[in-house]
């Protein structure tokens, strides 16, 4: 629905549109006059208004005197009427005048530039003065960055020849000569560069040229040609400039962004990044991190440049690997050549709980060295008490002695385990009552000859046993 409101607005909107256009013709666009006298245009203004409406015929060169014949009240159908342009100056030469036509109801303007010579009053031209034509041409957009061309038509009108015809280029922006010779009679095109400081803001401006005639008593003459209106235009991009510096496990990286251009500028500076580098990448300033890439708004001005530092560091991760290498060392090297493995098993049952259980220590040698003067401990708690016969095969305890507060403590002797060689000791504890749920054993301990003169403790497991 609202899309349908905002056509028929537009719909309605075009006769009103229609109505503000208008337009206005005058003719001759070329006029050759002297000093002294007036040069008469034919004006014809036409809008598709349907009542008269007011309109101002005007220029900004205040060295001419602009007069309509009437008032330019313009019906319906049109007005024609005459305009003419009298010099407020006695100095020959082309010039070109621009017009400007105003429609007062709505301030709307259209422009035209008409070109009128000026001769001096009482000279024979073509025979003793320099008489000239010309006409430039220039771009309509410049780029400062680069040479903007000037293209100069002259030609002579008489019999005087030129020795030194001098084209002077001036403007806001544009400061420039050049100097050629033309012959009596002599038509020709003149194109020539003129350069603008590349930092040059972007700016209307005016190109106003001058052809200056030395005759060859060293005379001068001047001749305006005509005012063109042209821009000075926004150009250049941001430059990056990435200087990089390694140390071990450390880069740095800084990058210079450079505005080139005639304007300041926000530039957005992506910089990419994988995945596993970004975690290890700081930057100053600091930058909106996306998926593979860091992105910064620098603003610069013209001419001003600024710097992005980006350092990724490894040192974290290099530090980590060293901890978890010397942990692995330290591990390997200061680790228990002796692995002690409890476990138990449930023989006998009574009134629904644990009446005997059958304990199995195992005694492992993973060291490359033969083990000496083995001793192992296992205690049995109070709520059971050792069984004194042995299974098949099982090393007997040499000590076995009853605590009131700990239990039993109960001792083997092992005289030599050889790199890989494993001993199994087995006996049997019977509960004084009967288990229910199950229970947790005590831990065995082991001590053995490490160096010469010194030994060494290694415990084994917890034994969870459960029904």
């Amino acid at each position: 629905m609202k899309r349908v409101w905002i056509l028929m607005a537009l719909l309605l909107a075009l006769p009103v549109a229609a109505q503000e256009a208008f337009t206005f013709n005058i003719a001759p666009q070329e006029a050759v006059i002297k000093t002294d006298e007036t040069a008469e245009l034919k004006l014809r203004i036409t809008h598709q208004g349907d009542q008269s409406e007011p309109f101002d015929l005007f220029s900004s060169d205040v060295q001419w005197d602009i007069r309509t014949a009437q008032a330019l009240i313009v019906p319906p159908t049109g007005l024609n009427t005459t305009v003419t342009l009298r010099p407020l100056f006695d100095k020959s030469g082309v010039y070109g005048i621009t017009l400007t036509l105003r429609r007062l109801k709505t301030g709307e303007v259209k422009k035209h530039t008409i070109t009128v010579e000026l001769q001096s009053v009482g000279d024979p031209v073509q025979t003793y003065l320099p008489s000239i034509k010309a006409k430039t041409s220039f771009e309509r957009g410049v780029n400062p960055a680069n040479p903007a061309q000037v293209t100069v038509e002259v030609e002579s009108r008489n019999n005087v020849p030129i020795p030194q015809l001098v084209i002077k280029a001036r403007s806001h922006t544009i400061n420039a000569d050049h100097t050629t010779t033309l012959e009596p009679g002599e038509k020709k095109t003149i194109t020539f560069n003129v350069k603008l400081d590349p930092k040059t803001a972007p700016q209307d401006d005016i190109l106003r040229t001058t052809v200056v005639a030395v005759d060859n008593s060293g005379k001068s003459y001047s001749f305006e040609t005509n005012p063109i209106e042209f821009s000075v235009v926004p150009y250049g991009s941001v430059e990056p400039m990435i200087k990089i510096e390694k140390s071990f496990m450390k880069t740095y990286k800084t990058i210079t962004l450079s505005n080139r251009g005639n304007v300041g500028r926000v530039e957005d500076y992506e910089y990419k990044v994988g995945f596993f580098e970004s975690f290890f990448t700081k930057s100053q300033p600091k930058g909106v991190r996306e998926l593979g890439s860091i992105r910064f708004d620098v603003p610069l001005e013209v001419g001003e440049s600024k710097q992005i530092v980006v350092v990724t560091n490894y040192w974290s991760i290099f530090v980590l690997i060293v901890i978890l290498l010397l942990g692995s060392v330290g591990y390997f090297a200061f680790r228990s050549p002796i692995v002690i493995t409890k476990t138990a098993r449930v023989v006998s049952t009574k009134e629904g709980g644990i009446s005997e259980l059958k304990i199995l220590l195992s005694a492992y040698n993973r060291g490359k060295k033969p083990i000496k003067h083995i001793r192992l401990i296992d205690l049995v708690p109070k709520i059971a008490e050792y069984l004194t016969r042995s299974d098949p095969g099982s090393i007997e305890p040499y000590s076995v002695v009853k605590h009131e507060q700990k239990g039993a403590i109960i001792k083997w002797k092992v005289n030599q385990l050889e790199p890989g060689e494993e001993r199994i000791i087995v006996y049997r504890i019977k509960a004084k009552f009967a288990i229910i749920g199950g229970v947790r054993l005590p831990i065995a301990s082991s001590r053995f000859e490490h160096l010469p003169g010194h030994e060494r403790t290694t415990n084994s497991n917890v034994a969870v046993i459960s029904l």
